[in-house]
């Protein structure tokens, strides 16, 4: 119809295969399969410890490991559509 906007994802996505060590300032449009419980991570220099929850997401290309910090933590569940803009990987 005229004037319909296409629903799609973003320009500029990049697919979750398409990932490597080396992406930085990527855009991923991915479904959360799983939240984890929230574990606590002692601050180094003596600060207060801060929350993190690892989350399985992924697109029809595969699945990586989100980190939720803080409130992101409870803002996030199962089936949950995210736009990441700006992500970087990091191997741990």
């Amino acid at each position: 119809m005229e004037g319909e906007i296409e629903s799609g994802p973003p320009v500029g996505t990049t697919k979750v295969k398409d990932l490597t060590p080396r992406s930085n300032k990527a855009n991923v449009l991915v479904k959360v399969m799983g939240v984890g419980e929230p574990k606590e991570i002692p601050n180094r220099l003596g600060g207060e410890a801060k929350k993190v929850a690892e989350a399985r997401v992924g697109d029809e290309t595969g699945t990586i490991i989100l980190s939720l910090w803080q409130e992101q933590i409870g803002s996030v569940k199962e089936g949950d559509v995210l736009s990441i803009e700006n992500g970087y990987v990091s191997l741990v």
